[in-house]
C-alpha cells in the first residue's frame, strides 16, 4: 500500500526484493541483509547533510526513480554494485531467523540469475517534490524499515579524539535533514552536532592512489639519493 502511494512521485520501491552481502562468518559463506555505507552522493541538501558519514540499513530495498512530469525527485543514499551484493527474491527463510542464527543457518541464500538482481548502482534513500494546489508536497523514502530505531540511533561505539560518537551518525543526520526539509526548514539541514566530531576524509581515486604509492616508493628513496650526490659535491 505505502509503494503504491509513492507512484505519482515516481519513486518505485522494489519492495518484493531486499539486498545481500556475500560474506564470511564462522561456519562459511553467509548472505548477510545489514548494509553499512558511507554516503557521497551530491545534488539535494539531505544528501549533502549526511554525505561520508557512517549509515546502516537492516534488509534495505532498492528504490527506482521515473521521471514524472513536475516531479524533482534525487537519490540521497546510493550503493555501488559488486559481485558480492544482489537483490534477493527468495529471502523470507532468512528473516525469520534470529541475527544470531542466520550465520550457522544452512542452505543460505545464493544469486539466482532468473529470480535475482545484480546491478551497478543501487538507490536506497531518494526524496521527491512536486506543487499540489499550488503548495510544495514533499516525500522522502528510505528503503528499510529499522534504519531510525533505537538499537541504531541510541548505539554509541565510537570514541574520537576522547569523545564518545554515535556510531551510525548518518542514520541520525538523515533522520534531522528529513524532518526539517518536510518542513520546508532548509535552511536548518545540516550534520548536526552528533556528525561534527567525526573526522572526514574525501576517499581517493584511483590516480591520486598512484601517485601516492609511487612517491613513496620512488620519490623518496631519490630524494635521499640526490641529497647525498649533493652532499658529496659540496662538502668533498
Amino acid at each position: 500500500p505505502l509503494a503504491s502511494a509513492l507512484a505519482p512521485f515516481g519513486i518505485v520501491p522494489e519492495s518484493g526484493q531486499t539486498l545481500l552481502h556475500e560474506r564470511m562468518g564462522p561456519m562459511g559463506r553467509i548472505a548477510d541483509p545489514v548494509t553499512v555505507l558511507v554516503p557521497q552522493t551530491e545534488g539535494h541538501s539531505i544528501a549533502g547533510a549526511i554525505r561520508g558519514l557512517n549509515t546502516v540499513l537492516s534488509w534495505a530495498i532498492p528504490i527506482e526513480l521515473q521521471a514524472k512530469p513536475g516531479v524533482h525527485s534525487a537519490p540521497l543514499l546510493e550503493l555501488a554494485g559488486s559481485d558480492d551484493l544482489w537483490a534477493e527474491s527468495a529471502w523470507l527463510n532468512l528473516w525469520r531467523r534470529s541475527p544470531q542464527s542466520r550465520q550457522v543457518m544452512p542452505n543460505q541464500p545464493i544469486f539466482n540469475a532468473n529470480e535475482d538482481v545484480r546491478r551497478e548502482n543501487w538507490i536506497l534513500a531518494a526524496a521527491a517534490e512536486r506543487q499540489l494546489a499550488g503548495a510544495p508536497q514533499r516525500v522522502v523514502v528510505v528503503g528499510s524499515n529499522g534504519w531510525v530505531g533505537d538499537a541504531v540511533l541510541a548505539r554509541n561505539e565510537q570514541v574520537i579524539d576522547g569523545r564518545v560518537t554515535s556510531q551510525w551518525a548518518g542514520n541520525g543526520a538523515l533522520f534531522d535533514a528529513s524532518i526539517s526539509w518536510l518542513a520546508n526548514m532548509d535552511d536548518l539541514i545540516g550534520p548536526g552536532t552528533q556528525a561534527r566530531p567525526i573526522a572526514t576524509v574525501k576517499p581517493l581515486d584511483p590516480r591520486q592512489l598512484s601517485t601516492i604509492g609511487w612517491v613513496l616508493m620512488a620519490g623518496m628513496p631519490g630524494l635521499i639519493l640526490l641529497l647525498g650526490m649533493a652532499s658529496r659535491l659540496v662538502f668533498g
